[in-house]
């Protein structure tokens, strides 16, 4: 993803540092339930959420306990949770942050071989969407973001969600796959939620083309550590890496 670099610290208005940390937390958590589980191991979790809510959990619902133990469940009503994991389809789930006044989508990233299949197919695939004429995105990394809004739509999963939370603004976010996934659904669903912000936490390389991003600045916030090499890595900079070596 083309970019701006810019070095954060608290006293820059610009920058919601604390934001930053608060939605760390809830991608983190999409990853770490046998950590949690084995704490928790005694408690029975099958009732977190109505069975039409949670899918692809395991028979007890651990994944589930897992994001409403560490969020807390009185300032955060998990609304759906999808486990579901293939080739370009990958887990998310959909929650209501009452304290922050948002609906949260909170995407994972890359945790499987289908994950890691998805990441190497990176050939460029055009980005229709209004107001972005000749952009292109990552092929893969799109079409997770395009199964994730068909979800979304399909079930009126963001409707029965602020329904239940007026007034709250739509935050997007996701690391690695997760993020890159994040950062295309935000552009997807920009038209229909203009008050949206993205938060990507080390998007892989080459996710959009010049233009889109250029597009995408005001709503998209990239967080890199460092040289991570994930979000510098795309065909290009192979390419690169192999003519001067």
């Amino acid at each position: 993803m083309y970019s701006k670099t810019q070095t954060m610290d608290d006293n820059q208005d610009d920058v919601p540092l604390h934001e930053i940390c608060q939605c760390f937390l809830w991608v983190a958590i999409l990853y770490i339930y046998k950590l949690v589980y084995w704490d928790v191991s005694s408690v029975c979790c099958s009732c977190c959420l109505p069975v039409n809510q949670v899918y692809f959990d395991n028979c007890c619902q651990c994944n589930t306990a897992t994001i409403k133990i560490l969020t807390g469940s009185d300032q955060f009503d998990l609304v759906y949770a999808d486990y579901h994991n293939r080739i370009f389809e990958i887990p998310f789930y959909v929650a209501i942050d009452k304290e922050k006044q948002s609906v949260v989508v909170a995407i994972r990233g890359t945790l499987s071989l289908k994950d890691a299949i998805t990441d190497l197919s990176a050939d460029s695939e055009c980005l229709e969407c209004e107001g972005l004429i000749g952009c292109v995105a990552h092929k893969g990394i799109l079409q997770a973001a395009q199964y994730v809004k068909r979800t979304l739509e399909e079930k009126h999963i963001l409707e029965d969600a602020f329904d239940r939370a007026q007034g709250s603004k739509l935050v997007i976010t996701g690391h690695s796959l997760g993020a890159g996934t994040a950062a295309l659904l935000a552009v997807l669903l920009k038209q229909s939620y203009p008050d949206l912000i993205c938060f990507a936490y080390a998007p892989p390389g080459g996710l959009l083309s010049f233009e889109a991003s250029q597009a995408s600045q005001d709503y998209i916030c990239s967080v890199v550590l460092g040289k991570d090499m994930i979000t510098r890595l795309s065909i290009w900079s192979m390419y690169d890496l192999k003519e001067k070596h």
